[in-house]
């Protein structure tokens, strides 16, 4: 008798980021880092590899690793793909916003009227 050995691949089903909502558009400062909560579903998943995108480097970064870093005001949408190993229509893609803030350098009081 001969020995066939076969190797069961489990797809993902779903991808989610714990610590950003779909509908949130997450706020952050210049030089920010955030490193995304990732989770993916069933957790025995043989396709666990997520590539990172961002719509645009000048306003934010994010690395293999998941981490955003904020670089400059402006909004933009972080982009991550979970590939199944099938034809790209069945990969998981999920999508964040991130807006930059503009930071406050400098500001003035009028000494003599003001209200905090």
């Amino acid at each position: 008798t001969d020995t066939v050995n076969v190797e069961v691949k489990v797809l993902a089903l779903a991808l989610n980021i714990n610590n950003m909502a779909s509908n949130e558009i997450k706020e952050m400062e210049e030089r920010e880092t955030l490193p995304l909560q990732t989770e993916i579903y069933p957790e025995n998943s043989s396709y666990t590899h997520i590539d990172w995108f961002s719509e645009n480097d000048d306003i934010a970064t994010i690395d293999a690793n998941g981490v955003i870093t904020a670089v400059s005001p402006g909004t933009i949408e972080i982009t991550g793909i979970l590939r199944n190993g099938l034809p790209p229509d069945h990969d998981i893609t999920l999508k964040r916003k991130v807006k930059v803030l503009i930071p406050i350098r400098a500001f003035k009081l009028d000494e003599e009227n003001y209200t905090l």
